[in-house]
């Protein structure tokens, strides 16, 4: 990982004990500039943030629009890093994790289509960042948040996700033929969407129609290209764990009534 990529991280981390602003009235300059954008960014004033972040010169781009990424996130109640730290907790990097987050999303409220689309809207955005680790970080982190918020989608209770918002029941092996492994009465993650689904997370048509398992896949695949780019361990047991479940997914091609309960149950293997 490059060093862009861990001043960036640690600057992000930093937001939530400290005013970096100081008592600067009128920044100037990138680094007052950037000062300025995070302690907006610290106090939850995501307009004056936007507006220091655009405010800096092409000479910090990549920085502009990784951090302008993220609060177009947080002040949408999408995602946050926040969010990552603590769904990663004493399972950290684990396939809980996912499901942790997921639920986050759940409490928001946030597993409309108009936040599905926001989402990927803004993994688009990430495509001018130059430096090839902290875009593949950026676009890990933002194709994560859209893994979470489409399981999000197929809560049905509690805020947490659960064996039963996949299948009818406890599954004795992936693609079993037993009828416990059906996909469930409320399907809320839909085998297909009759509204219409996107052929690439870099394509903005019907990403707000309903939660189904063509956008879990598209937004699966795309956090598992983004982790093997970044190649780093920090997020090992997580981005592991996206890989695996990428990999079983695209074991089952189609989007026929076997190949999804077969990924269904995939999901449950891995997440429970």
């Amino acid at each position: 990982m490059t060093n862009k990529v861990f001043l960036m991280v640690g600057a992000l981390l930093s937001l939530t004990s400290c005013n970096l602003y100081g008592g600067i009235d009128k920044p100037s300059g990138d680094n007052q500039i950037l000062m300025a954008a995070r302690a907006c960014l610290d106090h939850g004033d995501y307009v004056c943030a936007q507006q220091n972040y655009q405010a800096l010169s092409n000479n910090e781009n990549d920085v502009k629009v990784s951090e302008l990424a993220l609060t177009a996130l947080a002040q949408n109640g999408l995602f946050s890093m926040s969010d990552l730290l603590l769904a990663l907790g004493s399972d950290r990097g684990s396939a809980k994790s996912l499901t942790a987050m997921s639920g986050l999303i759940a409490g928001r409220g946030k597993t409309d289509g108009t936040s599905r689309a926001n989402i990927q809207s803004v993994f688009v955005s990430l495509t001018t960042i130059q430096d090839a680790k902290l875009k593949a970080f950026m676009q890990f982190l933002t194709a994560t948040a859209l893994v979470n918020q489409i399981l999000a989608g197929a809560i049905t209770s509690n805020n947490a996700l659960a064996i039963t918002d996949l299948v009818t029941g406890a599954c004795a092996g992936i693609c079993a033929t037993d009828a416990t492994c059906a996909k469930p009465a409320a399907d809320l993650l839909l085998d297909t969407d009759v509204s219409g689904e996107p052929s690439s997370i870099n394509v903005a048509a019907n990403w707000n129609t309903a939660p189904s398992i063509t956008k879990l896949e598209l937004a699966i695949a795309a956090a598992s290209t983004a982790a093997g780019n970044l190649g780093i361990s920090g997020l090992s047991g997580i981005s592991a764990d996206i890989s695996t479940i990428n990999t079983q997914l695209a074991a089952y091609p189609g989007a026929t009534a076997a190949a999804n309960q077969c990924k269904r149950q995939t999901l449950v293997s891995t997440l429970f």
